[in-house]
């Protein structure tokens, strides 16, 4: 079965944020700026440039690098697991000057706070943690 891709998840979200909470959209785009993210999460690379309104898309040099399995992302999302243990305990990596990892975080405070306040993309999320949670129980873990 095909993996529920990381990048149309992403892509998406972004979209339904930015439609469905303006505000929170509009604190992703001041948190990050200009700055360009990569995240890697398990064999998919994602580049995101927001400063290029939402584009998700072509490899550029990143100023964060975020990398993450995609067992990882999950136990995140549903919180069996947070950022600091995950960065702690290796299971997360995050690379860039401070300012910039900073910056990333805020933007990732943003993207929540819009994420949970909009309909679709708490639907996007469903869909893709429902795929990632059925292949856990496929593979016995």
């Amino acid at each position: 079965m095909r993996e529920a891709s990381v990048r149309d998840l992403v892509h998406d979200s972004l979209v339904a944020i930015r439609d469905e909470c303006p505000s929170a959209h509009a604190r992703i785009g001041d948190a990050l700026g200009t700055r360009k993210v990569r995240v890697s999460v398990g064999a998919e690379v994602v580049w995101v440039n927001f400063a290029e309104s939402v584009v998700v898309g072509a490899e550029q040099d990143a100023d964060v690098d975020i990398v993450v399995g995609r067992a990882g992302l999950v136990d995140l999302v549903l919180g069996r697991d947070t950022v600091e243990d995950a960065l702690l305990g290796g299971r997360l990596d995050a690379r860039g000057s401070l300012e910039d990892l900073l910056a990333f975080h805020e933007g990732l405070r943003g993207y929540v706070a819009g994420a949970v306040r909009s309909p679709s993309a708490g639907r996007l999320m469903a869909r893709f943690l429902k795929f990632e949670v059925e292949e856990e129980g496929s593979r016995g873990t």
